[in-house]
């Protein structure tokens, strides 16, 4: 790994195959020390190799331990830094990208860090584009147009933070509380249940459970809810001759004609609609 710090400002290098996001500068601090506290009027992606430390955006508080990224943005305060040292590269894009690079979906504004698995599926690309930085900086061949080629190498390399994202202990601990509210809603779907107080149970603001759930499920819980109780409602239609009102009652609804109601809109077609559609194919 190189030990001395290099900075590239790329946006004034040639480029003869302009890529579709650019970089505006790149940089490599084998050892960083000190805290960064200041707003930024870029988005920047900063991989940790090594080392550990602190990492606050806005007001919230993470503790960062390499391998990771960790992101700055525009509009708002930035906090970060080692506890001690660590190895840092970092890519600065203009706002005039952001909109590629969320297309692309390696930018998530909901994403402020994440910690990598292992470091092992980015090593030769980082040792590609640190090899295209000496060059540059100590110009040892041609640099015309191998902006290109730090591009390019650049966008792998986020690309691979993005395909070997870890999972954090908070992480771990806030999938855990969903998937225990999720397993509580197939078990027991036909009884009422306040997310509020779910949320509260797994030590979680109703917000932040919702939209962790939102994020995980990909519908809201009481959205979930209802599917899990329309779901079981046509199996019991289709096993037998349990009469509707019964079986409103079993998935949570005391009445028949709302049930009905919600099942045509599910289903398309009405309770008894189904029972006998299914007859037909059994």
């Amino acid at each position: 790994m190189y030990m001395e710090s290099m900075t590239i400002h790329a946006a004034g290098l040639p480029r003869r195959y302009p890529a579709p996001i650019q970089v505006a500068s790149i940089g490599w601090i084998p050892r960083k020390q000190g805290l960064i506290d200041r707003p930024f009027f870029t988005y920047n992606f900063s991989i940790i190799l090594t080392g550990s430390g602190v990492f606050r955006a806005g007001s919230q508080d993470y503790e960062i331990s390499a391998p990771a990224v960790i992101t700055q943005r525009p509009d708002t305060p930035m906090h970060y830094g080692p506890h001690d040292q660590w190895s840092e590269l970092f890519f600065i894009f203009s706002p005039d990208f952001i909109n590629p690079l969320k297309q692309e979906n390696l930018w998530q504004d909901e994403s402020w860090w994440w910690p990598l698995s292992s470091l092992t599926s980015l090593q030769n690309e980082v040792n590609s584009l640190l090899a295209l930085m000496e060059t540059v900086i100590n110009q040892q061949q041609s640099t015309q147009f191998i902006a290109d080629k730090i591009d390019r190498i650049a966008l792998r390399i986020i690309l691979e933070t993005r395909l070997n994202q870890g999972s954090s202990d908070k992480t771990k601990d806030h999938r855990r509380a969903i998937n225990e509210v999720q397993a509580l809603f197939e078990a027991n779907y036909q009884s009422d249940h306040h997310v509020d107080e779910l949320a509260r149970q797994h030590n979680l603001s109703p917000t932040h459970f919702r939209r962790l759930w939102q994020q995980q499920i990909g519908c809201s819980p009481q959205q979930y809810l209802h599917q899990v109780r329309m779901r079981s409602a046509a199996r019991m239609l289709a096993a037998g001759q349990m009469p509707i009102q019964e079986i409103a009652a079993a998935v949570g609804h005391q009445d028949p004609l709302y049930f009905s109601k919600r099942f045509r809109t599910f289903f398309k077609s009405s309770p008894s609609e189904y029972r006998n559609a299914y007859k037909e194919v059994r």
